[in-house]
């Protein structure tokens, strides 16, 4: 753990290159925490970049490298434009159509041939002197970072893809006949990062771990939690709460692989059960556990789905509880911010699939789901450097600077650095929470 602490993303993405005999290689990524060090630490060993809804941009960093730069986003995507304009003179910004770019979205399976397309054009425009890479390893794990690679030739290296189940696994085959495809995992890249702190953030086992307890969770109940993820929240349930069975269930196959690891290296594995499973149509019997609860992801599914299955597999009298996100109430953002540039980032919605729930509308999904004894009411998530590894704070922060414009981007950054550097941030993220009981009769 100190070593995950300590060692920045880019050391260890070099650590992996000289490993695998790569010299150049082209990067193909989403969140800027994956490659921005590497831009700005060694931009020699990028032949290209090519960034797939990758949020806001910065432009300063970004600048040296935009003749080799490709952006592609959705309808809406914002950082396209910016690709397009004269602040990056050279790079390429294009679009996906009917492409949303939310957290969860899948571009690699819905719009394959499209963004093959688009990607391979871009790599073989700057293959020119690229050579091969050497290394003779065909997938291991270097740095903590896991790696994969099919195929030979000049190196393709693909970071995570966002929450996206498939992640790139659909478009490799487009570019291992003549390209050696590294696809990159582990938990120190993607969104793995930002899922593992909540576990080990105390404000978000507070807003977790008081939600169980206000609804009676037992150390003989079975518990599920349906969105599991890597598995964070699971572990430290098995650790702290003592539960006598703990399930996860996901949908996105590549984190639940995570899950597993992660549960094998800290010796959890004989405790807990991780199934893939949709949300909507989950993989259990009827009355199947006595607590069954979620947390950030309602947001990304048909909510009264969801709610309906976590409430049939639930035994009558068992507790049913649910944490989302709040985009209709204001964060609380203190670092001394102009008024109206926190005004701006106070207010900052979104990323919500079209019938899914981030509002106060889950109070009233419970109350109509029958579900009684109701815990009902919003929750703020305090965030604090000092949490965890600070990534979920960082990243937090990050995800607000990129949906600004360029001016109000520079002042946010700079005055939330001076706030931290002083010890006066303060930033508080808010949830909705509910939580029930199945009546005997359901």
């Amino acid at each position: 753990m100190p070593d995950r602490q300590a060692r920045p993303v880019e050391d260890r993405l070099v650590a992996l290159f000289d490993r695998l005999g790569v010299e150049r290689a082209h990067i193909v990524a989403c969140t800027s925490w994956d490659w921005a060090g590497l831009v700005a630490s060694h931009p020699h060993l990028i032949a290209s970049l090519t960034l797939v809804n990758p949020g806001g941009l910065d432009v300063e960093l970004l600048r040296p490298i935009a003749s080799r730069l490709l952006v592609i986003g959705g309808d809406e995507d914002a950082a396209t434009p910016v690709a397009e304009s004269d602040a990056l003179p050279g790079a390429i910004g294009r679009r996906l159509a009917g492409y949303a770019g939310l957290a969860w979205s899948d571009p690699a399976s819905d719009q394959t041939d499209a963004l093959a397309r688009l990607i391979r054009s871009h790599v073989d425009r700057h293959s020119e002197g690229v050579a091969p890479a050497r290394g003779s390893g065909r997938h291991g794990e270097v740095a903590d970072i896991k790696y994969q690679t099919v195929g030979s030739g000049p190196p393709v290296v693909f970071l995570p893809l966002m929450l996206a189940p498939s992640q790139w696994t659909p478009i490799v085959p487009s570019l291992s006949d003549r390209y050696a495809v590294i696809t990159l995992g582990g938990q120190e890249l993607g969104f793995v990062p930002l899922l593992e702190d909540r576990g080990c953030t105390p404000g978000y086992r507070r807003l977790v771990g008081g939600m169980l307890d206000a609804v009676g969770l037992g150390f003989d109940d079975d518990v599920l939690e349906v969105g599991c993820g890597p598995g964070s929240l699971l572990r430290w349930l098995v650790g702290s709460k003592k539960v006598a069975r703990i399930v996860g269930a996901d949908i996105n196959e590549y984190l639940l692989g995570e899950a597993r690891d992660q549960a094998s290296r800290e010796g959890v594995g004989d405790s807990i059960d991780v199934r893939h499973g949709n949300a909507e149509d989950l993989p259990f019997p009827d009355e199947s556990f006595d607590v069954t609860f979620s947390s950030t992801v309602m947001e990304e599914v048909d909510a009264d789905r969801m709610l309906a299955e976590m409430i049939r597999v639930t035994r009558p009298g068992g507790k049913v509880v649910v944490i989302v996100r709040a985009v209709d109430v204001p964060w609380v953002v203190d670092a001394g911010l102009p008024p109206a540039l926190r005004a701006r980032v106070e207010t900052a919605g979104g990323g919500v699939a079209e019938n899914g729930c981030a509002d106060a509308s889950l109070y009233r999904r419970f109350r109509d789901a029958g579900l009684r004894d109701a815990h009902l009411g919003p929750q703020f998530l305090q965030l604090q450097s000092t949490h965890g590894r600070g990534v979920l704070l960082r990243r937090v922060l990050e995800g607000m600077a990129g949906g600004l414009d360029p001016d109000d981007a520079r002042v946010f950054t700079r005055t939330v650095a001076a706030a931290r550097n002083n010890g006066v941030l303060l930033v508080a993220w808010p949830h909705h929470c509910a939580g029930g009981t199945k009546p005997a009769s359901a």
